[in-house]
């Protein structure tokens, strides 16, 4: 798969600007599909056990997607690729932060996405558990809501994904 050669130089730079345009060279992109089953892919390979097709398994879809480096550094874990592995794992401590960056956690400035599983993602990373959600439709954004057990309220700004999925589908 071809990407701009600065696509992950956001891992390197605490800069904002890096991981925006890393998002919306995805969103952009022809064959990005926010509702893609690219994760049950690489979760059933592991789950065989094939570690090299999680390793070796490319998608747009995943490329900013923390849980799929978590996989593949698993993945790599398992084949004694330590260096890959922990390679996977950063970056995908890399996405996480991106995305806590992308916002102010507010209805004026919410956590930026590219797939409704990254939500439960951050949640996980920030050691929180989901427990009410909720969508809000304004006139220009669509806004998912997570209250969770400890009281804390994340938003997510979920519009782009929901536009991509209408164009997808003609909705």
């Amino acid at each position: 798969m071809t990407m701009p050669d600065n696509f992950y130089q956001f891992c390197d730079s605490q800069n904002q600007e890096d991981f925006v345009r890393s998002r919306e060279y995805i969103l952009n992109h022809f064959d990005y599909e926010p509702y893609s089953q690219d994760l049950h892919k690489l979760d059933g390979y592991f789950n065989k056990g094939e570690y090299d097709k999680v390793i070796d398994f490319e998608s747009i879809n995943i490329l900013l997607s923390p849980r799929a480096n978590f996989i593949k550094g698993s993945a790599c874990m398992k084949m004694d690729k330590v260096d890959l592995a922990i390679e996977y794992d950063t970056k995908g401590i890399k996405i996480l932060e991106g995305i806590l960056r992308s916002g102010k956690n507010s209805f004026n400035s919410p956590l930026q996405i590219l797939r409704v599983e990254d939500e439960r993602d951050v949640i996980n990373f920030l050691e929180d558990e989901l427990d009410q959600q909720r969508l809000k439709s304004t006139f220009n954004r669509d806004l998912d809501i997570i209250k969770c057990k400890s009281g804390k309220e994340y938003v997510f700004d979920v519009s782009l994904i929901l536009k991509k999925q209408g164009e997808q589908y003609d909705f």
